[in-house]
């Protein structure tokens, strides 16, 4: 098994988390604006949790895979203090109360980060695929979204998440038959939950 896999192993979870009807909305400029805040508030919340769940990533990860989460946990310093500017800038606060479906994607990363170092490698790739993913296949991304989906979309961001690919797969091929049962597990309800994540921002008022 390899993390290419995960993503053929649950076809409709993948087009939902990677087509969504919101990317395709930034993409032709017909998201609004409180859409649009709802899921930037949303996912600032998320991704300051999972530059924890990075931490715990790199502590378990096998000396020769560690310098990739470091870069990533710098990654996402520098992504959080940019988030807050764009949430100034929306006159939006940082930090606000979670919704329900973030809440739900930052207790599955605790889940996560109380299983194996595979498991974490390739949970971790595969949130990162998603972002790059999803708004490459959006792009071209209509003003006043360009930038979003520049930030993850572009090919420096593409190969960051090569090399995480290569850390998981590697871990992959070193798992037991529960620890692979575990990696699929979780790419479904990663990929499960990326669809949520995106609608409930389309379903805001």
């Amino acid at each position: 098994m390899k993390c290419a896999d995960l993503l053929q192993q649950d076809p409709s979870a993948a087009e939902g988390a990677l087509q969504h009807p919101f990317l395709k909305a930034c993409s032709d400029g017909s998201i609004t604006p409180s859409q649009f805040n709802a899921w930037l508030q949303q996912d600032y919340n998320f991704v300051n949790a999972f530059a924890h769940f990075a931490e715990r990533v790199r502590a378990s990860s096998p000396s020769a895979h560690t310098r990739a989460y470091t870069d990533g946990l710098a990654a996402l310093s520098e992504e959080l203090t940019w988030f807050k500017v764009k949430l100034k800038e929306r006159s939006l606060q940082s930090g606000g109360p979670l919704h329900e479906t973030c809440a739900a994607y930052i207790d599955l990363l605790g889940q996560l980060e109380k299983q194996s170092y595979a498991v974490q490698a390739a949970a971790f790739w595969l949130v990162e695929y998603v972002y790059n993913r999803a708004w490459q296949l959006a792009s071209p991304v209509a003003e006043p979204y360009r930038e979003f989906a520049d930030r993850w979309g572009n090919a420096d961001f593409s190969k960051y998440v090569d090399i995480l690919e290569q850390n998981a797969d590697e871990a992959i091929q070193n798992a037991d038959e529960k620890q692979q049962a575990s990696i699929r597990a979780a790419a479904h309800a990663i990929l499960t939950i990326e669809e949520r994540f995106w609608q409930m921002a389309m379903e805001a008022s």
